[in-house]
């Protein structure tokens, strides 16, 4: 009985197990069902999206097609209407052409027929005269052409003598008009070199760091930037950076300027300094360079050409930037070009290329001598081998121009080479183009005020060197020119040979060492001028 009961028990417990196990399965199924149903629902509501997307993409490329079909027929009619204007425009030149080519016959034949008559005419008329003075016909042709000869003559003659009247009442009025009108024309400022070489230093620990342990540091600092550096010379606290290249000057002042920040001063200090004071420089020179070749619209410059002429930055003459100065001598050779009628393009182009040698004389050609490692370096190793250390400014500029030919037009480059080098008259002026550089040279550089000096200075400097000039024996008359930088002696001719001449050139120019004051070169030039005259009788 027990065990009847027990397993009506396990088979109730088994169906009630069945039963859950069942009903878990189906309520997992439900939700598989309804998860289905969702998941379709979704589906059918992106299938009927992508449907709408799909006739409405439809609808505009159907839209679209009769869009461009409507503008392709419009086209059609355009181009058809273009083409039938054109068939009727080059009917009617053709009408027009035949009928221009048929009056052109027509004056043709009518001409002929008037060259033929006047030749019969001319016949006629020198028979006539022939007849009449009992000449040959050859011998009145000869009298008529020998008789107008000696009227041209005389008109000749009467009209070069009115231009020449002419051109010596007006042409220095006029040159004097040109001059003005061309420098009123420029409007750029002064061109005075303004930098400042002096350097504050914050207090007497920072000086005696850059000065270093007996002077080791200042000693090194001048070796490798070869500049002197002064002190307490506009006071205490003012360090002064001196040498004639001014270039090296404002390294050396960008570098003390980087130093002072610096918390340990040394020889390492003063190498990492250097180089970055170098690499700045660099990029001004480099963006100066680019910038002249912008304002002054020269094109096609090199830019190893443009990177020379950045570097008239830190140059100067008689304390004129050289950049500003080379700027002014394009610009005034470009107006006095345009003002005169001469060749505008190489006017400008030898204006700008007229000093390109003072970007590295200073550099390659020191105390020392010629040194041609800095000249392979600042130019190039053929340039190097042509250059010997005693070339000045103009003939660098020429060998450089010639060596990496610029202008690329050979002509062109040829005469604005001349033109350039002419403005030291190292060679004979041949074209204006050659006047005008030497022209817009002189105003930039040789005008009171231009350069760094009082127009009394200017005036007593001049007059010194004239009157030293004077006071050399056998010397007529002495002529200060080019702002100073030439003297030129007129000697006797009758008391002086040639031979004499070289020794008073060379003590003349030994005296102006020793006696004045004077920036810059100054060439002396000795003249002799000798005269010979002969008459001859006429007969009448």
């Amino acid at each position: 009985m027990f065990n009847i009961i027990t397993l009506i028990i396990g088979i109730i417990i088994g169906i009630v197990m069945i039963f859950i196990t069942e009903k878990s399965k189906l309520k997992t199924l439900k939700l598989k069902i309804k998860a289905l149903h969702h998941k379709n629902q979704i589906f059918k509501k992106e299938t009927e999206k992508i449907m709408q997307t799909a006739i409405e993409q439809a609808k505009s490329i159907r839209d679209q097609s009769i869009m461009e079909e409507q503008e392709s027929q419009e086209m059609s009619k355009l181009i058809e209407g273009k083409i039938i204007a054109k068939k009727e425009l080059t009917e009617r030149k053709e009408k027009r052409n035949d009928e221009t080519k048929m009056l052109l016959k027509n004056i043709e034949n009518e001409i002929r027929s008037y060259q033929d008559k006047i030749k019969t005419l001319q016949h006629e008329y020198l028979n006539t005269l022939a007849h009449k003075l009992n000449l040959e016909k050859n011998a009145v042709i000869n009298e008529i052409k020998n008789t107008f000869d000696r009227l041209f003559e005389e008109l000749k003659t009467i009209n070069l003598a009115k231009i020449k009247t002419d051109f010596e009442e007006n042409a220095d009025k006029e040159a004097k008009n040109i001059i003005t009108w061309t420098m009123q024309r420029y409007a750029m400022g002064s061109s005075v070199d303004k930098k400042e070489m002096s350097i504050k230093i914050p207090n007497e620990k920072i000086k005696g760091a850059i000065i270093g342990k007996e002077g080791h540091n200042i000693q090194y600092f001048e070796e490798k930037l070869d500049v002197d550096v002064l002190f307490n010379q506009d006071g205490p606290d003012i360090i002064r950076v001196s040498s004639h290249d001014l270039l090296k000057k404002t390294l050396a002042k960008e570098t003390l300027e980087l130093l002072i920040s610096k918390k340990t001063i040394n020889p390492e200090a003063i190498d990492e300094c250097y180089l970055q004071a170098k690499s700045k420089i660099d990029k001004i020179i480099d963006s100066m360079g680019k910038k002249a070749v912008d304002i002054l619209r020269i094109k096609d410059v090199p830019e190893k050409i443009s990177n020379l002429f950045g570097r008239f930055e830190y140059r100067s003459s008689y304390g004129q930037n050289i950049w500003l100065h080379s700027m002014e001598v394009c610009i005034f050779s470009s107006l006095l070009a345009d003002e005169i009628g001469a060749n505008y393009e190489i006017a400008k182009l030898a204006g700008f290329i007229h000093d390109l040698g003072k970007a590295v004389d200073l550099q390659i050609v020191t105390d020392k001598g010629y040194d041609k490692g800095m000249a392979v370096t600042l130019l190039d190793e053929a340039i190097a081998e042509k250059l010997n250390g005693n070339q000045g400014h103009d003939d660098i500029s020429k060998i450089i121009m010639e060596t990496w030919q610029f202008p690329q037009d050979e002509v062109l480059r040829e005469k604005t080479i001349y033109a350039a080098y002419c403005h030291h008259e190292k060679v004979p002026y041949k074209n204006p183009e050659d006047y005008i550089v030497k022209s817009a040279d002189a105003i930039s550089a040789g005008r009171p005020g231009a350069r760094q000096e009082t127009f009394e200075f200017y005036l007593t400097r001049i007059k010194e060197l004239e009157e030293l000039g004077k006071n050399v024996n056998n010397v007529k008359k002495a002529f200060s020119v080019f702002a100073g930088r030439e003297l030129r002696l007129i000697v006797d001719e009758s008391t002086i040979n040639d031979n004499d001449m070289q020794n008073i050139a060379e003590s003349t120019a030994q005296n102006i060492q020793e006696t004045l004051n004077y920036p810059g070169k100054i060439k002396v030039n000795v003249i002799r001028i000798t005269e010979y005259k002969a008459k001859i009788g006429v007969n009448s």
